[in-house]
């Protein structure tokens, strides 16, 4: 997976900076970190982790959406209306007198109000909904996975940085000792040379 792998400059970042501040918490603190602690300190500090962190929650927020397809849909509506003069219809010529104020009526309220509510409900879209689920749950496993592949290989390189200093440690003292040693023999044959019990050449040969 293309996003398993962490860029160059990451990996420099772990084999680099990371033991350089914990060197530098070490040395505050006069203690040296152990491999949990330094695996610990690359996870915490690495920004490739939030950034799979953050597609991970996005892919999971798209799952939720499209879980949503098969829930019904609700609306509720409401409006009000408001006219300033209501039409009126008049009734003239006819055959009879209309008592006061029935010659003329409204045929509508100067103000209105309605208000409605409606389900939407999908039966059949042809298995669009369910194929977006399934690409919505599909997405989120890779982002999981790719989650997780990043954490294992920072920690991998971090292990593999963290080793590698100890086999050089060991050698160095290895080296230490030798030269050491041979300085100690160096200066046991000096001091032989002066009294006479060896000769230059053996002192050369040293």
């Amino acid at each position: 997976m293309k996003d398993a792998f962490i860029r160059p400059w990451t990996c420099l970042l772990v084999a680099t900076v990371i033991p350089a501040a914990a060197g530098t918490a070490a040395a505050q603190s006069d203690k040296t970190l152990t491999l949990e602690e330094s695996v610990a300190t690359a996870l915490e500090l690495n920004p490739d982790i939030p950034i799979a962190a953050e597609r991970l929650a996005a892919s999971e927020a798209m799952v939720k959406e499209a879980r949503g397809g098969f829930l019904p849909n609700a609306y509720a509506e409401a409006s009000y209306r408001r006219i300033d003069e209501s039409p009126t219809v008049s009734i003239k010529d006819v055959p009879f007198e209309l008592p006061p104020g029935l010659d003329s009526f409204s045929i509508s309220p100067t103000e209105s109000y309605e208000a409605g509510f409606r389900v939407d409900q999908v039966l059949f879209a042809g298995g669009r909904v369910l194929n977006s689920y399934r690409m919505a749950q599909s997405g989120s496993a890779a982002a999981a996975h790719n989650l997780e592949a990043v954490r294992n290989l920072i920690a991998y390189r971090v292990k593999e940085a963290y080793y590698t200093v100890l086999v050089t440690r060991r050698f160095r003292d290895v080296a230490e000792h030798a030269v050491t040693t041979l300085d100690a023999h160096l200066q046991d044959v000096t001091r032989s040379l002066e009294v006479g019990i060896v000769t230059k050449v053996d002192l050369l040969r040293t």
